[in-house]
């Protein structure tokens, strides 16, 4: 039984006819709305901006409470030492890493750190409000690597959701295309 009647190619054990009919390119109406998708997707300063509140910043959070993922290494006792003068509570069993002073934590999840552009979003600013922060990130010879910005997999997969969304808004918008786009 055909659901779609009509003169065109058959499937074997496929109820549907399709028409095929011949169709004139318009060159013009392509240039035009491939003009238009580059303007409008050369400029992705909304996803970024979401994709920072949303998913980044919060998992910058969630790498300092779970002390890293992957985890961190162990704070020498030197260090711990350090931390008991400056008053951190002895009976505490988990001292937390990358956690005297409490300003990496706070500042990495300012949103005023950020500098997000039309193609780009980077954590500018956080080396004025804590200049050592880039040597957890990166590590040295004496300070080990924590990386404290460390996107996980599932972050990625976020913000892949969030560009297409976006996208998906922006393509669906009835001035997107230069052309009267008539129902099926």
């Amino acid at each position: 039984m055909a659901i779609l009647a009509g003169t065109g190619p058959r499937i074997p054990n496929f109820p549907i006819e399709i028409d095929i009919k011949p169709f004139l390119l318009n060159s013009d109406l392509i240039r035009a709305s491939t003009f238009r998708m580059a303007k409008q997707f050369g400029d992705m300063t909304v996803p970024l901006t979401q994709s920072v509140r949303i998913v980044i910043i919060p998992s910058i959070t969630v790498n300092f409470d779970m002390q890293g993922r992957p985890p961190w290494k162990p704070l020498p006792l030197d260090t711990m030492y350090k931390k008991l003068a400056a008053g951190v509570d002895p009976t505490i069993v988990h001292m937390p890493l990358l956690g005297l002073t409490e300003r990496l934590y706070v500042g990495s999840q300012l949103p005023q750190i950020w500098r997000i552009t039309r193609d780009s979003a980077d954590m500018e600013a956080l080396d004025r409000i804590v200049p050592y922060a880039k040597y957890h990130q990166q590590g040295t010879s004496h300070v080990p690597r924590r990386q404290f910005a460390l996107l996980q997999e599932r972050d990625i997969e976020h913000i892949l959701v969030i560009f297409d969304t976006w996208m998906r808004r922006i393509t669906s918008q009835k001035d997107f295309w230069p052309y009267d786009h008539k129902e099926f």
